[in-house]
């Protein structure tokens, strides 16, 4: 059994949503900014933990790497080019 986003339990797993870190993160700051429009003045909701902005700085580094390596690789050939003309 399992819940999915609207919190109904659902026992056939191809009926329930998946949702990755990023996506439940986004929903829930959406959430929370409409919840706090409604709460009296004197109460003031703040982050405590948001991995997702984690998640999204590794999907960056990683595909700035991808680019240099993928650069480096075309200097390296273009380079080892000169010693493998016959």
């Amino acid at each position: 059994m399992r819940a999915s986003m609207s919190g109904r339990f659902n026992d056939d797993d191809s009926e329930t949503e998946r949702y990755n870190t990023v996506e439940v993160a986004k929903r829930v700051k959406i959430k929370l900014k409409d919840l706090e429009k409604i709460l009296p003045a004197d109460i003031k909701m703040t982050t405590i933990f948001d991995t997702s902005q984690d998640i999204i700085d590794s999907l960056t580094r990683l595909s700035l790497q991808y680019i240099w390596d993928c650069f480096s690789s075309i200097g390296s050939l273009v380079f080892l080019r000169q010693f493998l003309r016959v």
